[in-house]
């Protein structure tokens, strides 16, 4: 069932942000006189695109926060998660050092879009990694919007949108090539990373790879060290861009992601003793976009863009737990799970066109069609001891099992819907009006799924064991709306009155539709 949200903002002033310095005259002792002269920086000139069109943050009406990479640099940041966490109405989350994510204002990520370079990130919703899989060193900036945005992208969009842009090439009138080489320390888990780039151009084309090792050991606090929060990673970036016309752009796009080890100390997907770790976990993108611009005197921009995302997920659990039963013959039987290896992988392809207008010197109009898919599918191994004692403590039987299970059956998630935003500049510059509307269709479809799939016991396999269905095979759909209206007045040259109005929808996951 879709689940539907109508967030009303308040009126709120908003105070355009700058830096300001001053005229300062300083006296050398050679008597000379250097004169610093008076610069503003002003942070609502930064140009975003999480608004399918790129625009200063203070022609927006949208609460929207950017985070560019000199920030985590500046703040030495390990993880992305990390800085967010220092913005308005965003909080830190996750289950562990490298496990993070975000809330916006009390939403989690089951109620937040996730997009690298724009590409969909969807894996599983009960464990927090999907903001871990970028690499630091890559992070060009990172856009959030706090607030409902189904009517742009579709739906999970209740809380807002989370943007990940990364470190693109460009094109050059002359040819160039240039690098970058960088390492860090951190002596707090002793992580080392090391990081390093090039680029090459010129007016056709341009090229950028990149790459990145990073080792860490458990992270050592005031309180003592935090077991099992080791990990590694290792990322490598590649990046295309051709003019074949004056007009004509095409970009293709490669990430490859993968960490191995990584330490789960703690979180809601593992309470009590348990131990877990990633024994490998990884995220590859391949995207590609196609864009002519000035195709007639009103429509600019014409753009396609296709991207397949992989994310594959196996985690080790070590639940360290101990059950005893007594048996009718006076025996107690002591069962001890001793591991178990669930595993996801989660392959995503998407498309979408889109189509710019502008209609007039003050009013732009946005269309455009997409369509992405999902498909899921899961394994668990589970590997258990079962001793028989008798009263006087011997063991007198063993039995090692192994049981294999596909915990969620295998699945797909496809959404498809067409969207339409208007932007209208009024009373002489002083008016901006967004309004945007979206109807989406959701497909699901199942196979059967069982709950157990095979069983070993002392080295004899059975392949055909007592089951039953869990769940059946079907399918299923639903169509969905959502809209948005915002509106940001000029009161005086640095203050600004914006209201914002959406409808949202979300609907359930696969995990969430199967478990």
């Amino acid at each position: 069932m879709n689940k539907t949200l109508l967030i009303a903002a308040l009126c709120s002033l908003a105070i355009a942000p700058g830096t300001y310095g001053q005229n300062r005259n300083i006296q050398t002792p050679d008597d000379d006189t250097l004169s610093l002269s008076e610069r503003t920086i002003d942070i609502g000139e930064v140009v975003v695109s999480s608004l399918r069109i790129d625009r200063k943050v203070k022609e927006l009406p949208a609460p929207l926060t950017v985070v560019r990479a000199s920030d985590y640099q500046k703040q030495s940041s390990l993880t992305l998660s990390t800085v967010l966490n220092r913005e308005p109405g965003i909080s830190l989350g996750g289950d562990g050092i490298w496990a993070t994510n975000i809330n916006i204002r009390g939403l989690n990520e089951n109620r937040l879009v996730t997009l690298v370079d724009g590409s969909r990130v969807e894996t599983a919703t009960d464990l927090t990694a999907s903001m871990s899989m970028v690499d630091v060193w890559e992070i060009d900036r990172v856009e959030v919007i706090r607030g409902a945005l189904s009517s742009l992208y579709g739906t999970g969009a209740m809380g807002g949108i989370i943007n990940i842009i990364t470190k693109d090439g460009h094109f050059s009138d002359q040819l160039y090539v240039s690098g970058n080489a960088g390492a860090g320390f951190a002596s707090a888990n002793r992580m080392y990373s090391g990081h390093a780039d090039v680029n090459t151009g010129s007016d056709k084309w341009y090229v950028r790879l990149s790459g990145t090792y990073t080792d860490a050991d458990d992270m050592r606090t005031p309180e003592g060290t935090l077991l099992n929060s080791q990990y590694t990673y290792n990322n490598f970036g590649a990046r295309a861009g051709f003019r074949p016309f004056d007009n004509h752009v095409m970009k293709i796009h490669y990430q490859r992601y993968m960490a191995t080890d990584v330490g789960i100390p703690g979180g809601e997907a593992f309470p009590g003793p348990s131990e877990a770790t990633y024994t490998d976990i990884g995220r590859s993108l391949l995207s590609a976009s196609y864009e002519i611009t000035s195709v007639t005197g009103k429509l600019s921009s014409l753009r396609f863009s296709y991207f397949n995302q992989y994310i594959d997920r196996n985690v080790a659990l070590e639940p360290n737990t101990v059950t005893e039963t007594t048996l009718p013959n006076g025996n107690t039987q002591r069962t001890t799970p001793t591991l178990m290896t669930p595993g996801g992988k989660h392959m995503t392809n998407g498309g979408q066109m889109q189509a710019t207008f502008n209609l007039s010197s003050g009013n732009t109009l946005i269309a455009g069609a997409d369509v992405w898919g999902r498909r899921l599918t899961t394994d668990r191994t589970k590997y258990v001891t079962i001793d028989i004692i008798n009263p006087a403590g011997d063991i007198i039987k063993t039995n090692s099992v192994v049981r294999g299970e596909t915990p969620i059956p295998a699945s797909s998630f496809t959404s498809s819907g067409i969207f339409i935003q208007d932007e209208a500049t009024l009373a002489d510059g002083r008016v901006t009006l967004i309004t945007g509307g979206r109807i989406d269709g959701v497909w699901v479809s199942n196979e059967e799924g069982y709950d157990v799939d095979y069983i070993i016991i002392n080295d004899v396999e059975n392949d055909s064991p007592t089951r039953r269905i869990t769940f059946p095979e079907g399918s299923g759909r639903s169509i969905s709306w959502s809209a948005n209206a915002g509106l940001l007045y000029n009161l005086t040259g640095s203050t600004d009155l914006s209201f914002n109005l959406a409808r949202s929808f979300r609907a359930p996951s696969l995990e969430e539709r199967f478990k």
